[in-house]
């Protein structure tokens, strides 16, 4: 029966891994434009279009068009990278592959609720550019998102998780 191949562990465990490398890809999406993301944090939604240099070829809501769709399309490739790797890590300890896809679905209930926007979060997901103001912007969301991905693989495979996922539950 299916119920007996379902380790919530796992799935749990892999949720938050993911939910790691979801927050990676939001911080990633800032490096599409950096300029843009840049000066829409220092001047607010008002008048950052009036600081960005005027580029002929690309119009400002052309800039802000890709921005929302880079924005919105990023967590879900950190989604699918984590699935791959929850797939593989599964595969290697002999766990069917029905945790994976239950997980895939919860972390894309924690997209489309809009989780990740919730402002704790992004202060959780930008831990470096936010606590060393000298750091370049595009660089300090670079810097935290490998930061999120090192938290998500240490989640995916540290051998601590590893002995937390296999343990079997006692029966009573």
């Amino acid at each position: 029966m299916i119920l007996e191949k379902l380790n919530l562990r796992l799935i749990l465990l892999h949720l938050l891994a993911a939910f790691f490398f979801m927050l990676a890809a939001k911080n990633f999406s800032i490096l599409t434009d950096v300029e843009f993301f840049e000066k829409f944090s220092l001047y607010g939604k008002d008048k950052f279009g009036e600081h960005l240099v005027q580029d002929t070829s690309v119009k400002l809501n052309d800039r802000i068009f890709h921005a929302l769709l880079w924005m919105a399309m990023f967590p879900f490739i950190g989604l699918f990278t984590a699935l791959i790797v929850s797939i593989l890590a599964a595969r290697r300890k002999k766990i069917h592959l029905i945790n994976s896809m239950l997980m895939a679905l919860g972390g894309a209930i924690l997209v489309k609720t809009g989780l990740l926007n919730v402002h704790i979060i992004k202060t959780i997901a930008s831990p470096v550019s936010l606590l060393v103001p000298g750091l370049d912007f595009g660089w300090g969301y670079a810097i935290d998102g490998l930061l999120m991905i090192a938290i998500g693989m240490f989640v995916f495979f540290s051998k601590w998780t590893n002995r937390l996922i296999l343990v079997k539950p006692s029966s009573q």
